[in-house]
C-alpha cells in the first residue's frame, strides 16, 4: 500500500469543497436551519493552538452531521481581533496594530483551511473592519437611547508605570505582565450595560434550551440573580455638629468674602475674622512649603487662641507645563528673584512672561487647601478651582500681591481672572462648601442589600468595602484615618479572588467615631471596612448577622 500523502489528498478535496461551495449556507433554502457557532479566535502572532482546534473540531463534527441529516447549516468564522495583546505587541515592537492584525489573520485563515473545517468562508468577519464595527457602534447607541448603557466607576487593575488598565490575565503575581511593576486598584469610570434588567428573562429562558444541566447551573450562577431588600442604616457621627459661629482665620478681605459668600444664608452662621481679634499674637505662626499643612496650622492655631470653630485656607497654582513638583509652583517670588528675600510684583510678571515665551501657553488652576478645626479635631480638604490658560498677554488691571491673576485667561469665557466678577473667579469654592464641607454635618446613611431582611434584628455591625464611596468622601469623619488609609492600600494590592477566598482569615478596621443605627431596634452598632466585601457587589456594604452567617460569626469572634 502506498504511503498516505495527506498534503496532496487533503488539498485535493479541500479545493473541490471550495469550488462546489458545499459549506455555504443558503439564505432562501426551505430546509430546516441549524446554526453552529464557535468562539471566534483572537488572532495572535504564533497562530492556532490546540484549544482552537479542539473546539472547532467538536462543532465541525456536529455541523457535518447536521448537513447529512438534511439541515441548512450556518457554520461561520471570524476574528475577535480588537484587544490588548496586539496593542501590547505594537508598543513593544513599534509595528502598527493594523499591520499585525492583517498578518495574523492571514496566518490563521491559512491554517484553518488546511485543517479542512467546514466553515462558510463567504461570511468571514473581522471585528476591526469598519464595515463590522459600525454596527456594534450602532447597537451601543440603541442601548444608550433605551437606558441600557450607563457609566459607572469601577475598580480596575492599574499599572502606575505604564499608566494603563490591565485585564486580570495580564496581572501575574500581583505585577504587570509587561513591566513587572506592582499593580494597584484604581477607580475608573467606564461604560456598563444594564444586563441586570434582563436577569429574570435570562434565567427563565434557560428552561427552554437543550444545555446540559451543569451548564445551566453555571449560567444561572453567572446571572447571579438575588431576591432580597435594600435597607438604609442611619449614621451617628459623634465628632461633628454644624456651629452657629465660625472664625475665618485670615485678615485677607478677598478670602473672607470667598468663605462668607460660599455658605448658604439660610444656615444663619455668624462669621467673624481676625479683625475681630486684634490682640492675638500670631508672630510665631510660621508658614512652610506645603499649602495643605499651612491651612491646618492656621485653623488649629486660631481655634486654640479663640475657642471658636475655625476655617482657614491656603492656595497654590498648578501649571501643566511647569516641570517641577508635579506642576505646583511653591515659591514664585523665589523663582522670580532668587537673590531677594521677596521679589516684586513686576519681577513675578517678568518671570511669567519668560516662562510662557519658553514653554508656550499652559493650562493652570488654583488648588485650595481648606482646614476646619473644632472640638472634634481637624478635617482637611483640597479643592480645585476654575481652569485657566496661563498666557503672556496681561490685563492692565492690577491686583496687588496676586500677579498671576493678570495672566490667567478663563478657558470657558476668555476673561482674564483679575477682570472677572468675584463670584465667577471663586464659584468653585461655593460648590466645594455645598457638596463636600456641609455634607459632613448632614444626616448620612449607608444602604445595604440583603437576601435575609428577616434577620435584621440580629445585625450587630456593618461592613463596607474598602472602596466604598462613603469612605472615599468622608475619611475626615473618622478618628483613626491613618489606620484606615493603610488598610485600604493593602486591600488594593490584592486580587478579587484573594479577597473572597472562603478559607482566608478575615481582616478589617473599625471606622472609629462613626456608629450605625439598626433600624429594627434603634441600637448603635459599629461600622467596619473589610476586604472580603467588594465594592461592585450589591451596594458594596453588608449588614453582619453572626447568628445566621458563619463568615460574620468568625469576623465577630475575632474582633
Amino acid at each position: 500500500m502506498k504511503d498516505y500523502n495527506h498534503k496532496q489528498i487533503e488539498k485535493k478535496w479541500q479545493d473541490i469543497w471550495a469550488k462546489k461551495k458545499i459549506f455555504l449556507a443558503d439564505d432562501k433554502s426551505k430546509k430546516p436551519k441549524f446554526y453552529g457557532l464557535i468562539e471566534f479566535p483572537y488572532p495572535s502572532g504564533e497562530g492556532l493552538h490546540v484549544g482552537h482546534i479542539r473546539s472547532n473540531t467538536a462543532m465541525d463534527v456536529i455541523s457535518r452531521k447536521r448537513r447529512m441529516e438534511g439541515f441548512n447549516v450556518l457554520y461561520p468564522i471570524g476574528w475577535d481581533a480588537f484587544g490588548l495583546p496586539t496593542e501590547n505587541y505594537a508598543i513593544k515592537t513599534g509595528i502598527h496594530p493594523t499591520i499585525v492584525t492583517k498578518k495574523n489573520t492571514d496566518t490563521f485563515r491559512k491554517q484553518l483551511k488546511e485543517l479542512g473545517f467546514s466553515f462558510d468562508w463567504s461570511r468571514e468577519i473581522n471585528t476591526t473592519d469598519p464595515k463590522y464595527y459600525k454596527w456594534t457602534q450602532w447597537i451601543f447607541l440603541q442601548f444608550l437611547k433605551h437606558g441600557l448603557a450607563y457609566k459607572k466607576k469601577m475598580p480596575i487593575n492599574w499599572c502606575p508605570k505604564d499608566k494603563i488598565g490591565l485585564a486580570n490575565e495580564e496581572v501575574v503575581d500581583g505585577k504587570c505582565e509587561r513591566c513587572g511593576t506592582p499593580v494597584e486598584k484604581k477607580d475608573k469610570e467606564q461604560w456598563m450595560l444594564a444586563i441586570t434588567k434582563y436577569a429574570d428573562r435570562l434565567d427563565k429562558d434557560l428552561d427552554s434550551v437543550d444545555f446540559l444541566e451543569k451548564i445551566k447551573i453555571q449560567q444561572r450562577n453567572w446571572i447571579g440573580k438575588s431576591d432580597g431588600a435594600e435597607i438604609e442604616f442611619k449614621l451617628n457621627i459623634s465628632t461633628r455638629v454644624l456651629p452657629k459661629k465660625i472664625l475665618i482665620g485670615t485678615k485677607n478681605p478677598a478670602k473672607i468674602k470667598m468663605v462668607k459668600d460660599a455658605f448658604p444664608k439660610a444656615l444663619n452662621i455668624e462669621f467673624v475674622s481676625l479683625d475681630n481679634f486684634p490682640n492675638i499674637d500670631d508672630s510665631n505662626l510660621v508658614e512652610g512649603d506645603d499649602f495643605r499643612e499651612n491651612a491646618r496650622r492656621k485653623s488649629e492655631f486660631y481655634f486654640k487662641k479663640t475657642g471658636l470653630p475655625t476655617i482657614s485656607t491656603d492656595h497654590i497654582l498648578w501649571v501643566e507645563k511647569y516641570q517641577e513638583n508635579n506642576g505646583f509652583i511653591v515659591h514664585i517670588r523665589k523663582l522670580a528673584n532668587p537673590n531677594s528675600p521677596r521679589a516684586t510684583d513686576q519681577e513675578v510678571g517678568e518671570w511669567v512672561e519668560n516662562f510662557v515665551k519658553q514653554n508656550g501657553e499652559s493650562k493652570s488652576a488654583f488648588h485650595y487647601a481648606v482646614s476646619f478645626t473644632d472640638k472634634g479635631g481637624t478635617i482637611d480638604f483640597v479643592t480645585k478651582q476654575n481652569e485657566y490658560i496661563l498666557q503672556s498677554e496681561k490685563s492692565p488691571k492690577k491686583n496687588e500681591g496676586y500677579v498671576f491673576d493678570r495672566y490667567l485667561k478663563d478657558i470657558e469665557t476668555g476673561e482674564l481672572r483679575v477682570e472677572q466678577q468675584f463670584q465667577k473667579g471663586f464659584g468653585r469654592f461655593n460648590e466645594f462648601v455645598n457638596n463636600e464641607f456641609l455634607r459632613l454635618f448632614s444626616e448620612q446613611k449607608i444602604k445595604v442589600f440583603t437576601t435575609r431582611p428577616d434577620t435584621l434584628f440580629g445585625a450587630t455591625y456593618l461592613v463596607l468595602a474598602p472602596e466604598h464611596p462613603f469612605i472615599t468622601h468622608n475619611s475626615q469623619l473618622t478618628t483613626n484615618n491613618e489606620e484606615i488609609t493603610k488598610y485600604i492600600k493593602q486591600a488594593k494590592e490584592k486580587t478579587e479572588m484573594e479577597r473572597t477566598e472562603e478559607e482566608k482569615e478575615k481582616t478589617g478596621v473599625e471606622l472609629k467615631g462613626i456608629k450605625a443605627i439598626n433600624p429594627a431596634n434603634n441600637e448603635e452598632i459599629p461600622v467596619w471596612i473589610a476586604d472580603y466585601v467588594l465594592a461592585d457587589y450589591g451596594t458594596g456594604a453588608i449588614m453582619a448577622v453572626p447568628a445566621h452567617d458563619e463568615r460574620d460569626f468568625q469576623f465577630a469572634k475575632k474582633y
